[in-house]
């Protein structure tokens, strides 16, 4: 085949003259590769059509093609965006983070991971969400300013949101997800509690 990296290997209908006499012309539905403007050498072709020259190319395969890969990044960018928003209903903080305020107990931490994985080990001073769950709002501080904290198992987890969404419900307007979760938490070596 003959062409340059600009070209394009295609199926479709491209018409095509000899360039000596610039006058027979042809409509082809044929596989080919093609330049405009330069030698285009059909697949399969004998020898004698490969001095035509590509004057118009029209190809409906790259078309459906086309379309179908704008549906799914289309798809792929909406559920990015619902992905995104959810997770500004409820801001991520750090491990770090969770660390230093555990320590100065400036925020109610819940864990959400059940009571068993509670008893055997939660960010110092959490809260075991199974517990509480009845008298949510009694066990929460009156001001509705507070920081509150709601984790689960890890990123894929979602078991959080059911804390987070409580809370929310209840007026606090300070809820965030520590989405690194339990297992993230052990990861970075940070101090765990068991239950008492």
């Amino acid at each position: 085949m003959e062409g340059s990296g600009h070209g394009q290997f295609a199926m479709g209908n491209a018409t095509l003259r000899r360039p000596e006499n610039g006058f027979a012309e042809a409509t082809v539905t044929a596989t080919y590769w093609s330049v405009p403007g330069r030698p285009v050498r059909l697949c399969g072709s004998p020898p004698a059509v490969t001095d035509l020259r590509v004057e118009a190319v029209k190809t409906e395969t790259h078309r459906d093609q086309n379309d179908t890969m704008k549906k799914l990044l289309a798809l792929f960018a909406t559920l990015l965006l619902a992905g995104s928003a959810f997770a500004a209903e409820f801001p991520d903080i750090t491990i770090s983070e969770v660390k230093e305020l555990a320590l100065s107990k400036k925020a109610v931490i819940i864990d959400v991971n059940g009571t068993e994985s509670y008893a055997k080990g939660h960010v110092p001073g959490a809260l075991d969400f199974d517990v509480i769950e009845n008298n949510f709002a009694k066990a929460l501080p009156a001001d509705k300013n507070t920081l509150i904290i709601a984790y689960c198992g890890g990123p894929q987890c979602k078991a959080y949101q059911e804390a987070a969404k409580a809370a929310a419900k209840l007026g606090y307007k300070n809820v965030r997800h520590m989405s690194a979760g339990i297992s993230g938490w052990n990861k970075a070596g940070a101090p765990t509690e068991a239950a008492k």
